[in-house]
């Protein structure tokens, strides 16, 4: 994970203040924008218009939303609801997170296609597409830039395209979501011994399997030799 995440211009004076809509509210307030076609401060990656894609299956990118945010749950894993939340978008509008989870990407780097993981996206129903959070991606993988072909994502030394430009302040998605049971196959097959020997293989420190393998073949036969 990057150290120095880049610094990414948000427009914020179009937006409202954050705040709470009264002291007995159940609600939290948060933020989204929504993709304008002017040339505004805010970076936003679309599908583009002439797509026949589902609104479902569309991702912007916004330098202004707090949070990743989904409309639909069906790429989605670790779902948990919580209590409804508020999100303020753009246009004045109003909608609510209703629960969140993971979300795994694919995407190409100079390495091969790879995969990342965006945690804790949230679950809104009635948004009309899905936001891809620049400052949440910049706090919690890191720096993004943006050149006048495109923009690309920095992470564990790798840079990597991941928007082409596709219009005025908009760029073409280059990240795919993932479906629950293609990622679930795709950790098994990769991992000997199942989900467990897999959170192994992750505490200690992605040790090859090989390796795994033995340690736990000498535990086992220490553990028969201690219990004749």
């Amino acid at each position: 994970m990057a150290e120095c995440p880049s610094r990414i211009q948000e427009n914020t004076e179009r937006h409202r203040p954050q705040r709470a809509q009264d002291s007995g509210d159940r609600y939290r307030s948060q933020r989204a924008n929504v993709a304008q076609e002017e040339d505004s401060g805010d970076y936003l990656f679309s599908i583009g218009e002439t797509t026949s894609a589902k609104s479902s299956d569309i991702w912007l990118v916004d330098s202004g939303a707090t949070q990743h945010m989904t409309c639909s749950k069906k790429f989605m894993r670790n779902y948990k609801g919580f209590d409804a939340v508020d999100v303020h978008l753009a246009d004045d509008g109003i909608v609510q997170a209703i629960g969140s989870g993971d979300i795994v990407m694919s995407m190409k780097t100079p390495q091969g296609m790879k995969k990342g993981v965006l945690t804790n996206v949230w679950h809104i129903p009635k948004l009309s597409r899905n936001l891809f959070s620049v400052g949440r991606f910049t706090k919690d993988v890191g720096p993004v830039t943006f050149t006048k072909d495109g923009c690309y994502g920095e992470a564990k030394g790798t840079k990597w395209k991941i928007g082409a430009r596709e219009g005025k302040g908009l760029f073409k998605l280059q990240m795919t979501p993932v479906a629950p049971e293609q990622a679930n196959a795709a950790k098994s097959s990769g991992c000997q011994g199942g989900t467990k020997s897999y959170l192994w293989h992750l505490r200690l420190g992605h040790i090859g399997h090989d390796g795994l393998n033995c340690i736990v073949t000498k535990n086992i036969e220490l553990a028969s030799t201690y219990l004749r």
